[in-house]
């Protein structure tokens, strides 16, 4: 499978770090795990970042979705510096304007596929590009997981679920409220190389059709090369591949 062209992309970056640093206590020691990591990712692209583990590229990802905070350097959304902003700001930028896929899926349990997919926009209000009503919710999760190839399991609860299917929950769930950014921490870090790969022609289907930026953390190099452009970290720092 050939990666996707990097195509329609705009002058500024969807996403940009500057100089990022963050450090973790280690004992006594003060541990650095990114020295000064630079990164922009222009809407439309699908960008990888390789590394091995330990290099600090899951902490990147997780600073670049406003889950943690750097000790140093900005992090920059269509043109806007966060270095200063709020809570409130970040909270409802995560809400409305990016979205994670995690290796272990986390879909809540008591719930339907559809039930989880459709939570992030009931959780959003009806703010940004979150579907505003229930019933549009319910029609825009229900077209989603018709494209990721769920549509006969849709009321199936994830315990009901393959590994493969529960993570093609968890992109459509992403997908749901319309995000600038899609942010994937080792998406078929848990699977078996055959549903990982049906995953990687997923995520490659979702930015060419969709148009869907999206930003990939992997160890795995079948998973970069999926994606139209590859950068590997180490020691904390962003070099091309």
């Amino acid at each position: 499978m050939n990666p996707p062209e990097a195509t329609n992309l705009t002058e500024i970056p969807v996403l940009e770090a500057r100089g990022l640093q963050r450090h973790f206590a280690l004992g006594a020691q003060r541990v650095a795990v990114l020295r000064g990591a630079d990164l922009r990712v222009m809407r439309g692209e699908f960008a990888a970042i390789l590394g091995s583990s330990g290099s600090g590229k899951s902490t990147l990802l997780h600073i670049l979705g406003l889950l943690d905070r750097p000790d140093g350097g900005e992090v920059l959304w269509n043109g806007e510096a966060l270095a200063t902003a709020g809570e409130s700001r970040r909270t409802e930028l995560r809400a409305t304007e990016s979205a994670f896929v995690f290796q272990f899926y986390f879909l809540l349990p008591e719930f339907s596929a559809l039930e989880n997919v459709v939570m992030p926009a009931a959780i959003a209000r009806g703010r940004g590009r979150a579907p505003k009503s229930a019933a549009e919710r319910r029609e825009r999760g229900m077209e989603l997981l018709e494209r990721v190839g769920l549509k006969e399991r849709m009321q199936h609860r994830p315990q009901q679920l393959s590994g493969g299917e529960r993570q093609r929950v968890a992109i459509a769930r992403g997908l749901m409220n319309r995000p600038s950014i899609l942010f994937c921490d080792e998406p078929t870090g848990n699977l078996d190389s055959r549903t990982a790969h049906s995953i990687h022609e997923l995520l490659v289907e979702v930015n060419r059709e969709l148009g869907q930026t999206i930003l990939v953390v992997t160890h795995e190099a079948d998973m970069a090369a999926v994606a139209a452009r590859r950068v590997v970290m180490r020691d904390g720092i962003i070099s091309p591949e």
